[in-house]
């Protein structure tokens, strides 16, 4: 079995995020949820890791964007780009532009005049959110040299990191991040949103803070304080007649119950209290993610015809009409879970190596790339095929999540990987399973998670003993 189906989840919108950045952050957030139709957003970063990390954390909180890395595509012309991203534009409710300051054809002198002209035609083939991620001197050029498309601006926010740190400092953005053990970080950030709800605001910022404040409680285990909170911010939804947000808060309210064990009053409040609520508003996408959140109560309990029936015959469907392929991904992805589960392995291959990675080849996405390749190396280990599964985690997982600086996911794949050398031989590669094991448990009591201690017991059932690495 992979560490992954017996570690807990790592939240990682929770993460990367620079206190002094948690306001601007904040605006940028609802600059995107705000408003519908064309919205052209610049947003200016001076560190690509950090950049990476902001990205991924504002597509987890929306969850339909898409990415499109002008630099890592091979377009040939500004005709070429603009089909690129008005594709995406229909699959997507906004779309992160990266790579331009990289991309040889913006180092032309009148490529942004090309932009200007064409903004009319851009404005209405992209109806969404465009978010263009770029240095200090790209966004100068563009209110320059682009006047027209800059009136246009819905907002312009800054995510520069500090460029010259302290002495004994020496700035890298993985050592930054976690420079502290994020459960003090997310503490921390509590504190900052209850200083700033003790000041003067909107009850509706004041909701929007609140619900941010509870989930936060609840990645640090203070579930009983975490419900009250949530508690406090439905009042204020239910106070401004906020169906959206009252929806969404109590979708965090029956997760809070999944967490705590509390199933058949989790699977009530989804059925009876949160699905009415997008049937009335004829919101079928929302209606689909709160179908798929019944389906893993109903996975959870065993119970998986009744999970299989969901993903396939209401949620599939509904991603399909929406064109939304990230999505049908994911829910492939999950479908496949079950199929494992039920031991019906070559089924949960075909759908991981026939449908659901090629989405994130095509997507440029490459952390779920790794994460499904890890999936299948999961399914080549439970077959036996350990010669298989060694070639993904050692060449197509792991380099990736260190490229990446993505500790968490680092930490689970070097002890999926040890796992993985153990049962093949467990003699001949007991030093460096022993050496995997050590790192990953090193890192997970660097970040105090509660994998740590199943990592220890995952040594100790070997027989071996932690090593500072």
């Amino acid at each position: 079995m992979s560490l992954n189906k017996i570690l807990f989840p790592h939240l990682a919108g929770l993460d990367h995020l620079i206190d002094a950045h948690s306001r601007e952050f904040l605006r940028l957030q609802k600059a995107i949820q705000s408003g519908k139709g064309f919205r052209l957003l610049f947003v200016q970063f001076n560190d690509h890791y950090y950049r990476d990390q902001l990205v991924e954390r504002l597509r987890l909180i929306q969850d339909d964007s898409a990415l499109l890395h002008i630099d890592q595509e091979d377009f040939s012309d500004f005709a070429h780009l603009t089909t690129r991203w008005q594709a995406l534009a229909h699959t997507a409710h906004c779309l992160h532009i990266l790579g331009l300051e990289n991309w040889p054809l913006a180092q032309h002198e009148d490529w942004l005049s090309i932009f200007n002209y064409q903004r009319e035609k851009l404005a209405k083939a992209c109806p969404i959110s465009l978010l263009f991620w770029l240095p200090a001197h790209q966004i100068k050029q563009f209110a320059l040299q682009a006047p027209d498309l800059w009136a246009w601006r819905a907002g312009v926010f800054d995510f520069n990191v500090q460029a010259e740190p302290p002495e004994n400092a020496s700035f890298q953005a993985s050592a930054h991040t976690h420079s502290l053990p994020e459960a003090q970080k997310r503490r921390q950030r509590i504190a900052h949103i209850q200083k700033y709800l003790n000041t003067s605001t909107t009850p509706r910022l004041q909701a929007a803070l609140l619900r941010e404040q509870g989930e936060l409680l609840v990645s640090v285990g203070e579930y009983q304080q975490a419900r009250a909170i949530f508690e406090q911010a439905l009042k204020k939804y239910k106070a401004l007649g906020d169906e959206t947000n009252i929806a969404e808060t109590l979708v965090n309210l029956a997760d809070l119950d999944v967490a705590q064990g509390e199933l058949s009053k989790a699977l009530h409040s989804l059925e009876k209290d949160i699905l009415p609520i997008a049937e009335k508003h004829h919101n079928i996408r929302e209606k689909a993610v709160i179908l798929g959140k019944i389906a893993d109560i109903w996975e959870a309990r065993g119970q998986l015809d009744e999970a299989l029936a969901i993903r396939e015959k209401e949620q599939l469907p509904v991603y399909e009409q929406l064109g939304d392929v990230r999505s049908k991904a994911v829910t492939l992805g999950q479908i496949a879970d079950i199929w494992e589960a039920r031991g019906q392995l070559d089924e949960a291959l075909a759908i991981r190596q026939e449908q659901e990675l090629p989405v994130y080849e095509q997507l440029g996405d490459v952390r779920s790339k790794a994460v499904t390749l890890g999936q299948i190396a999961d399914i080549w280990q439970a077959r036996g095929q350990l010669d298989e599964a060694l070639a993904i985690r050692q060449e197509q997982e792991l380099p990736v999540y260190e490229q990446l600086g993505d500790t968490h996911s680092l930490l689970v794949a070097r002890a999926n990987l040890a796992m993985n050398l153990w049962q093949k031989d467990a003699i001949q590669h007991r030093d460096e399973v022993q050496r995997l094991l050590c790192l990953a448990l090193q890192a997970a009591r660097r970040m105090r998670l509660p994998e740590a201690a199943q990592i220890e017991e995952i040594l100790g059932q070997r027989g071996l003993s932690y090593i500072e690495p």
